[in-house]
C-alpha cells in the first residue's frame, strides 16, 4: 500500500475512535469512555479542554440558573458570545 493511503487509514481509525469517545461522554458513560481512551492511546481533545469538562460537568452540576447568571442563557455571556446559546448547548 502508499504511504498516503496508509495514513488515510490510520486517520480514519483515530477520527473514528474519537466520534466513539465524544458519544461516550457525552451520554455519561465514564467507566466506558476511561477504558477505551486508555485502551486505544487517543485522545478526544487537547488535555486543558478535557480537564475544564471535567471540572465544569463532571464535578459540578450546572443547573440553568446557574448559566443565566452568567448571561449564557441571553446569548450576551462568555459562551454564548452573540450566538443565542440555549440551555442545551445547541446554537439557536
Amino acid at each position: 500500500m502508499h504511504l498516503c493511503v496508509c495514513v488515510c487509514v490510520q486517520y480514519r481509525k483515530k477520527e473514528a475512535l474519537r466520534v466513539c469517545l465524544k458519544h461516550l461522554r457525552q451520554y455519561n458513560y465514564n467507566e466506558a469512555y476511561e477504558n477505551l481512551r486508555k485502551k486505544a492511546c487517543v485522545e478526544l481533545e487537547h488535555a486543558k479542554l478535557s480537564a475544564l469538562h471535567q471540572r465544569l460537568v463532571r464535578t459540578v452540576a450546572l443547573t440553568p440558573s446557574m448559566l443565566w447568571g452568567w448571561g449564557c442563557g441571553s446569548g450576551r455571556g462568555v459562551a454564548g458570545a452573540g450566538q443565542g446559546w440555549g440551555w442545551d448547548g445547541v446554537g439557536v
